[in-house]
């Protein structure tokens, strides 16, 4: 059940993600030199998920994370809500 939870949580904490990451306030660490390790990976690169797929192991996922961001610091400013922002 541990995979499963993980997709679960990345998509229930996919539009507070998204929000902090566009308030401007959030810093991420990327790998300069990233280039992508699948063909199918497209752009700044992708999440290669199967949501299907609850038996994947960690390394599996790992592995199915091709992108160049390795760390991220997500802030929202407190003054500001995600109600109040649009």
């Amino acid at each position: 059940m541990k995979t499963k939870r993980a997709y679960e949580l990345v998509q229930s904490n996919r539009p507070s993600a998204k929000y902090c990451i566009e308030s401007g306030l959030s810093y991420g660490v990327f790998i300069q030199n990233w280039t992508p390790r699948r063909a199918d990976t497209e752009g700044e690169g992708q999440l290669h998920w199967n949501s299907n797929d609850t038996s994947a192991s960690r390394e599996q996922l790992l592995e199915q994370m091709d992108f160049p961001l390795i760390a991220i610091t997500l802030s929202q400013d407190a003054a500001k809500t995600q109600d109040s922002a649009s």
